[in-house]
């Protein structure tokens, strides 16, 4: 039932498609017309029942079959922009008086070109995404060195300036010896230590002066 429920479908598409009226989506319209088959079954099978149930039921399906099989979108009145084809959506859901004789060619050609347009527009944003993408791509490799070496030095700087920082002038110790004496002239190593750094004199040497 189902396979044939979609062959029917696609037939009537086709011809919705004819009046331009936006038809639902296809499986919607196959569980639409599955339910209306079941509807028929139920009848079918309970046609020997005499009762004021039955009868009911028999004539309100046959007054829906009498009308339209819809399967036009739910906002199709909204999406329609001419109004001849809103005109005729409303006739065919009430008195089904006009009908379609032939495709209006003027308007097929105006369709036509306007689907052109769109599809030219939808290229062109395309190619403007991949041109986009593309340029950025060399842009990141053209800058990629320079912002590798710009790093490398300023990382090299922070270093250069810890360095200089941390650094302390050594001070050679003192050792004992017989230059270290009172009366003995000082060593020029002497010297250069007391002009670096200023070194506490112990007693003994105060003793000395």
């Amino acid at each position: 039932m189902k396979d044939s429920a979609h062959a029917l479908i696609q037939e009537f598409i086709e011809v919705w498609s004819k009046s331009s009226i936006p038809p639902e989506q296809q499986n919607h319209c196959i569980v639409k017309l599955i339910k209306c088959h079941k509807n028929w079954l139920l009848l079918k099978k309970n046609r020997g029942r005499n009762s004021e149930a039955q009868r009911k039921r028999e004539n309100l399906f046959t007054n829906e079959l009498d009308k339209l099989f819809d399967i036009s979108h739910a906002s199709a009145m909204n999406v329609i922009k001419i109004a001849e084809d809103r005109e005729f959506l409303i006739d065919q859901r009430g008195e089904r008086k006009m009908i379609i004789t032939s495709i209006d060619k003027k308007l097929e050609k105006v369709k036509e070109r306007s689907l052109k347009r769109k599809q030219r527009s939808e290229e062109l944003r395309e190619m403007a995404a991949k041109s986009n993408a593309s340029s950025s791509v060399v842009s990141s490799q053209e800058l990629g060195p320079e912002c590798s070496f710009s790093s490398t030095s300023s990382d090299a700087s922070i270093l250069e300036d810890k360095s200089k920082d941390d650094f302390v002038v050594p001070v050679p110790k003192k050792t004992k010896s017989s230059s270290s004496s009172c009366g003995v002239e000082p060593s020029t190593s002497g010297i250069f230590t007391q002009h670096v750094t200023i070194v506490t004199r112990s007693p003994i040497e105060k003793q000395c002066d």
